[in-house]
């Protein structure tokens, strides 16, 4: 018989690692990223507020406020791992093992799950890491190589030999932020769904919280107030734009009604997400869920990353190979779970 759990981890797969991450790759190319972070989040908390308000789960308590606080750092982790996607969506997906393997430490020894822990699983989970800081530590080698090399070819000396290196430093700041973070989250996942807390409740507080983030994170950003203004002042819904000199012109979303759109999609598929995440820790063990998560994490968005954007040219042959061995370390963890 196949187990529960698999039904919402599936339904995280298709919704968070294939729709989410494509998604989340074209919102984070474009112009006005702070202010599309902003407008994601506030739907994501008007869909979050209006469906616990449908279903009664919505409440003001101590269990609101803790998720709230988790949510508020959510954000800003969500911002950082938004910078990361933008620099390489298939290396920042790999470093994603670092908050799995901390949710996983916490369910360990606080919730004592130690006993469903086997010699395949912490096989996996070390390999996972190994590999993650291995990657790491060869993608800032080689940026500074590239740069010395570039700087040496074009005649110019230590300025531009810090250009491949502090993109490289920015994505290493992005995912120890949003790895600690987004680790502390799923544990509080099941931490909370362990103790019967209504979904709806959970994910209105969350994206709640993480409202008052992104506003922290649009101020922070000294975002001219007028930028997101201009998100709704649409002349248009739809137009009609010719294909082909030799065509018929066909009706097309404006671009800012596209823009938004996609943010309304990118705000549905996060709370889906969560819901499905939700579900998945409170039907099952978080040393069983969160493995297999693992290995979604790793696969999914680095497939996209790497031939639907194209991204595999910025890899060599080793950074391909430690690539796969990532990948095989999160299947044996899922295997063995």
């Amino acid at each position: 018989m196949i187990p529960i759990w698999l039904l919402p981890v599936f339904l995280r797969l298709i919704i968070g690692h294939v729709l989410q991450a494509a998604l989340i790759k074209k919102i984070t190319g474009q112009h006005s990223r702070t202010s599309r972070f902003l407008l994601t989040y506030l739907f994501c908390s008007a869909i979050g507020v209006i469906s616990a308000l449908i279903f009664g789960q919505l409440a003001l308590d101590r269990v609101v406020m803790i998720v709230m606080i988790i949510g508020f750092f959510n954000a800003i982790a969500a911002y950082a791992h938004w910078v990361a996607s933008d620099i390489s969506m298939s290396r920042a997906s790999l470093y994603l093992v670092f908050d799995d393997v901390l949710a996983m430490a916490l369910g360990y020894y606080i919730l004592s799950e130690a006993k469903f822990l086997n010699n395949g699983l912490s096989a996996g989970a070390s390999v996972s890491l190994v590999t993650a800081l291995f990657f790491m530590m060869y993608r800032n080698k080689k940026a500074e190589l590239e740069a010395k090399l570039e700087a040496v070819k074009i005649g110019v000396e230590l300025p531009d030999q810090a250009l491949g290196a502090a993109k490289e430093k920015l994505l290493l700041k992005c995912v120890i932020y949003f790895s600690v973070t987004w680790g502390i989250a799923m544990f509080s996942m099941k931490y909370f769904g362990a103790q019967d807390v209504p979904p709806l409740k959970y994910i209105w507080a969350w994206y709640s919280g993480s409202l008052i983030g992104a506003i922290v994170v649009f101020v922070y950003s000294k975002t001219p107030i007028k930028d997101l203004r201009s998100f709704f002042a649409i002349e248009k819904i739809f137009y009609y734009k010719k294909i082909d000199e030799q065509e018929d012109e066909v009706l097309s979303l404006s671009p800012q009604a596209k823009s938004i759109l996609q943010i309304f999609l990118l705000s549905v598929s996060m709370v889906s997400s969560l819901w499905a995440s939700y579900w998945a820790y409170q039907a099952a063990h978080l040393i069983i869920i969160q493995p297999t998560f693992l290995v979604m994490e790793m696969i999914a968005p680095t497939l996209i990353g790497l031939y639907y954007f194209k991204e595999i040219k910025e890899l060599d042959a080793n950074e391909k190979t430690i690539l796969v061995i990532g990948m095989l370390s999160g299947m044996l963890i899922a295997f063995n779970s």
